[in-house]
């Protein structure tokens, strides 16, 4: 009888063990990311294609149009949904979300996020490698030409 109850035990211990870690080995997301979202294989855009702009250098990519205050004034509305939250409506990353984050949100008013090229700011809004969403999938090309000339205002 002992061998028996024993015989059981280890039955069930070995049968709460998740030998195949389908439960333990999950897709993790991290902060400030969404889910990943992937395109049904061999499906078609209904917009279009879109360049994805991962790993692209943006030093050499120009504006299609001229980075104005008509083109700012554009850009103004977009920055206010995508972008104040974590850099602030003054860029300086001053903001309360922005405090409570692991990292800190570029300030962009800085040298180092002036001298950027509008191209390479252009790659970073669509396809930012950081902490920082890609909005490529919420943006147009040219919605974030705009933020991109207001993000130049803001730097004035």
């Amino acid at each position: 009888m002992r061998n028996l109850a024993l015989i059981f035990a280890l039955v069930f211990i070995a049968g709460c063990e998740n030998y195949d870690r389908n439960l333990w080995d999950q897709v993790s997301i991290k902060p400030q990311e969404g889910p990943k979202k992937f395109a049904p294989v061999r499906s078609i855009p209904a917009k279009g294609r879109r360049i994805s702009y991962l790993g692209v250098d943006g030093v050499t990519i120009e504006a299609p149009f001229a980075l104005d205050a008509k083109a700012a004034e554009k850009g103004k509305p977009l920055y206010a949904i995508y972008c104040e939250t974590c850099h602030g409506p003054t860029g300086k990353a001053d903001t309360p979300v922005a405090q409570k984050m692991e990292t800190m949100p570029f300030d962009l008013t800085e040298e180092g996020t002036a001298s950027l090229t509008d191209g390479e700011l252009f790659v970073k809004i669509l396809a930012s490698e950081s902490i920082m969403p890609r909005y490529r999938n919420e943006l147009s090309d040219e919605e974030a030409w705009h933020v991109t000339a207001y993000l130049r205002k803001l730097q004035q």
